[in-house]
């Protein structure tokens, strides 16, 4: 994007955080008010009347445990994770660095995550797409 290359993209906040003097954020994807604030106040995609029923929250983060691992554990650590996200100051720092939170449990992670798989698919489409145009440059 810097170079002049791209004109648009697709970002996280990460991305967003340390690039934000040189993106302007179109719209967050997503129904999230916590959103729109990561990306420095963009609208959210729902405002352009775009229907948000399958359109996946905006990333998933957590810990990932060895299959092994013994449920008791597992569960202790779910219950750890869902106490901390439940405390404001743990919420607002994670929305300091970019994160929202979204408040799923575990448990609704393959119902609305598990859509992704197409979502991906449509996404590497249009990367081969966009390789093969700057590859002929």
């Amino acid at each position: 994007m810097r170079g002049g290359i791209l004109d648009v993209m697709i970002t996280n906040p990460g991305g967003y955080t340390v690039n934000n003097d040189d993106m302007k954020v179109l719209a967050a994807l997503s129904d999230m008010e916590d959103a729109s604030a990561t990306y420095g106040g963009a609208a959210l995609v729902g405002s352009f009347d775009i229907d948000m029923a399958n359109l996946s929250p905006s990333g998933w983060n957590g810990w990932l445990e060895r299959k092994d691992t013994p449920e008791d554990v597992v569960t202790k650590l779910r219950d750890a994770m869902e106490a901390a996200l439940k405390r404001d100051d743990v919420r607002q720092h994670l929305l300091d660095m970019g994160y929202v939170p979204t408040g799923f449990s575990p448990d609704q992670y393959e119902e609305i995550v598990g859509t992704v798989a197409g979502e991906l698919d449509h996404g590497q489409a249009a990367i081969d797409w966009e390789t093969e145009r700057l590859n002929g440059l």
